[in-house]
């Protein structure tokens, strides 16, 4: 994967949105298929080398069908914890942390799993005691940026500064 070895012949720059969205799956996916080229995919035998989709593993992941897919989304949720919790330490988010995206609504249980990996790895810090304090929260709304650029447009159109103003 390009996030996991920085390799600047798939994208001339790594960004977190990168890393941490749909799109991203399929390349971890090609990591560990690479990395692990004895094990194999349903998946992949199924849709073929260069087919598989973020869509695809997720639900693979979930229904436990595919091993590697599996993998994946481990993978993906062990970096993503940890990052998540590295910006909250970072930025002192002591508003909270807004998980926001289809990625994450569509991986909801695994991100709210108590002893799951995602929250497992969000902790695992020598400052969780400051991440304790921090409340993580799942936006259930998949077109937030959508409705975030509507509000501004609105907002720039009509003059009015506050939302709660339309009736």
């Amino acid at each position: 994967s390009a996030c996991l070895v920085g390799s600047g012949d798939v994208y001339k720059r790594q960004t977190l949105e990168r890393c941490f969205a749909g799109p991203a799956l399929p390349d971890l996916f090609q990591f560990l298929r690479q990395s692990k080229p004895e094990r194999e995919s349903t998946l992949e035998k199924e849709v073929g080398q260069g087919n598989v989709t973020g869509k695809l593993i997720v639900e693979r992941a979930l229904n436990k069908s595919d091993e590697v897919c599996v993998e994946v989304i481990d993978l993906f949720l062990t970096f993503y914890g940890r990052e998540v919790g590295n910006l909250g330490l970072t930025l002192l988010t002591l508003g909270g942390v807004y998980l926001v995206g289809g990625l994450s609504i569509a991986l909801k249980e695994k991100l709210l799993e108590k002893d799951g990996v995602f929250l497992k790895e969000y902790f695992n810090h020598r400052m969780n005691h400051i991440l304790e304090d921090v409340r993580v929260t799942l936006v259930n709304e998949p077109d937030l940026g959508l409705l975030g650029s509507f509000v501004e447009a609105t907002r720039l159109y009509t003059g009015i500064d506050n939302i709660h103003d339309f009736e």
